[in-house]
């Protein structure tokens, strides 16, 4: 997904970047995308902000909805959700979500990374009730956790007899 063209219509501006060149030309309510000697059709939409002015939505050929973001896939233009496209969180199962956590709540709090490690202290100018809830979230994860580290360093045990 990273290596792809995007779309993107952030900040009222609607552009396409790749490798520093524009490619998007917009006509109207028409956005015309060039990229490897194809072009691209889709309607852009215009919705008012709340602040004023108004912003621009390319719609997606695939599904008709308005997106700020287009993605090129299997030379058609489509959304995220049409191309099938996830964030990387979202191919996480249970327990590696669990230890995302885990270390994220581990680096705010300054002690190293992983699961089970030692914990540390509070850190400097951090409110007792916050350190106190993330010390019990991490716990919590912790706890959820050990099970499958038992059964994981049992499997391993067992491969290396």
């Amino acid at each position: 997904m990273t290596d792809q063209p995007s779309v993107s219509t952030q900040r009222g501006r609607v552009d396409i970047v790749r490798e520093g060149k524009p490619l998007l030309l917009i006509e109207g309510d028409l956005a015309i995308v060039r990229w490897q000697g194809d072009e691209f059709r889709t309607s852009v939409s215009y919705r008012p902000r709340h602040l004023g002015g108004d912003q621009r939505y390319l719609i997606c050929p695939g599904c008709g909805e308005p997106r700020t973001i287009l993605y090129i896939w299997r030379a058609r233009l489509l959304c995220r959700l049409c191309a099938g496209l996830r964030y990387p969180s979202q191919a996480l199962n249970r327990r590696q979500r669990c230890v995302v956590r885990a270390d994220r709540i581990r680096r705010r709090l300054g002690w190293p990374g992983g699961v089970l490690r030692q914990w540390g202290a509070r850190p400097t100018r951090m409110r007792w009730q916050t350190f106190y809830r993330l010390a019990n979230e991490l716990a919590e994860i912790e706890a959820v956790l050990l099970p499958d580290l038992r059964e994981w360093a049992r499997k391993a045990s067992e491969r290396v007899r």
